[in-house]
């Protein structure tokens, strides 16, 4: 009975890891949100990964990313991977009337 409990306390330490990965991951992902813009600004056609809710690498592909994530000083389980997108923010996209198809159009 001994060993039946102790291995059920190591299968909890172990739950309990992949709990607080997976809330650094969301706190990571919200922070990501919260901040989009500004980060849009400054890494615009960049790919990031942030930990701690910090921006901790930025590459143009995601090998390059991948590699900076292994070198890093931080646990890679917690790291969010993001593109930031250069299209234009929405209040500035071009809202004018659906395009009527047409007999002949490709598209």
């Amino acid at each position: 009975m001994g060993s039946k409990s102790k291995r059920s306390l190591i299968d909890l330490t172990v739950e309990t890891d992949v709990m607080r990965a997976r809330r650094c991951l969301l706190e990571n992902e919200r922070w990501f949100e919260e901040n989009f813009w500004k980060l849009r600004e400054k890494y615009l056609g960049k790919l990031i990964a942030i930990c701690k809710k910090k921006v901790v690498a930025v590459a143009d592909t995601i090998e390059e990313l991948e590699r900076k994530i292994e070198e890093g000083s931080f646990d890679p389980n917690e790291v969010v991977k993001q593109y930031i997108d250069p299209l234009p923010p929405p209040e500035i996209q071009y809202m004018g009337p659906p395009r009527i198809k047409r007999e002949g159009d490709l598209f």
